[in-house]
């Protein structure tokens, strides 16, 4: 997680989601622990943001061959924690 002020605003909120348009694209990214060494490692995708709603955004990214859909808090983008607007 980045360094941020705190709090962050309804306004900031409202800016972001206004000015994000669905098909942009964002990078979704998650800790994923994995089988053999159970270590964590870092996992990113690119994805487009399909749908907006007023406290997330509702993106999709492929993974073998099937859409995944996920969703994206307003939040988390403002921070940086966890996905980035390309």
């Amino acid at each position: 997680m980045s360094d941020w002020k705190v709090p962050i605003t309804k306004t900031e909120i409202r800016k972001l989601r206004e000015s994000v348009e669905p098909g942009r694209k964002i990078i979704i990214a998650w800790k994923e622990k994995g089988e053999e060494t159970g270590r964590t490692k870092a996992r990113k995708r690119n994805a487009v943001v399909i749908k907006k709603y007023e406290h997330f955004a509702l993106c999709a990214y492929i993974k073998h061959g099937s859409q995944i859909l996920e969703s994206v808090k307003w939040v988390q983008i403002l921070t940086g924690d966890g996905a980035w607007l390309v």
